[in-house]
Parts: C-alpha cells; structure tokens; sequence
C-alpha cells in the first residue's frame, strides 16, 4: 500500500509538471506546438498534432521512471515501483483513446509521425520547386515566342 501511495504521489507530481510543459508550449510559442496550431496542409496538421500528442504522454512515462531510477531503492523494488506506474499509465493512456499495447511502441509512433511529417514537407518543397521552375520555363517560353513573334 505504502509503495501504490509513493507511485500515485510521483504520478500526480509528473502529471502536474507535464501539464506545467503544456501550458510553457503555449504561453513561449514552442515551435513543435505551433507549427501544429498554423500548418495550413490539413493531413500535415493532423500528423503534427498526433506527433505534439503522443510526444507529451510519452513525456509522463519518460518522467516517472527517471523519478524511479533516481531513487535509492534496490532494483526489485523500482522494478515493483514500475510496474504499479505502468498500471495507471495504462489507464491514462485509455483515457487519451490508447490501447495499453501502445505504450511499447510511442516511440516507434513519434519517429513514424516525425518522419511523415518531414516526407510531406520535402514532397512540399519539392512540388513548390518544380512549380516555380515551371513559371521560369514557361516565362522563357513565352518571351521566346515573343522574340520569334517581333521578327
């Protein structure tokens, strides 16, 4: 009981400095927020607010065990310490419409959303290349036509 008492003091704690990092995002314009707030590309929006989202509640797991770790406890008991944490970071997690199972893979989910983020502004950059390497082509085009038009 002691030990559940010790795990939802740490968890509150996490959940009050996490919702401390949220409120910071907001009020200092954190980039990684805004972007999401202003993406004017509606897919890329979503995966920006789904790679703001599961970035903080991995945040809440990242922080707990560090608080875990830290402690002077013997392995077993942080172990034990850990799993009780795990049982009502599963719980959070469903609340937020997670399945318990995605809290092994919020990592791999992070790096995915980060790197679809960063496939759609490339393919982005990229279209907006070749549209204005279009308008070139076709103002050369048109000035030649002009040019054999005045002969």
């Amino acid at each position: 009981m002691v030990r559940n008492n010790l795990v939802l003091m740490n968890l509150v704690n996490v959940m009050k400095l996490c919702r401390h990092q949220l409120v910071d995002d907001v009020l200092n314009q954190n980039p990684n927020l805004y972007k999401y707030l202003l993406e004017s590309n509606s897919d890329t929006r979503r995966h920006r607010k789904k790679l703001y989202e599961l970035q903080w509640l991995e945040m809440h797991w990242q922080e707990c065990k560090s608080r875990i770790n830290r402690t002077n406890y013997e392995l077993a008991t942080r172990r034990e310490l850990m799993k009780i944490f795990l049982g009502y970071y599963w719980e959070f997690l469903k609340s937020w419409g997670y399945a318990p199972s995605d809290a092994l893979f919020l990592s791999s989910k992070i790096q995915a959303f980060d790197r679809l983020i960063r496939t759609e502004e490339n393919l982005r950059d990229f279209s907006n290349k070749l549209q204005t390497d279009l308008m070139i082509e076709e103002n050369r085009l048109r000035k030649l036509i002009e040019e054999m038009e005045n002969r």
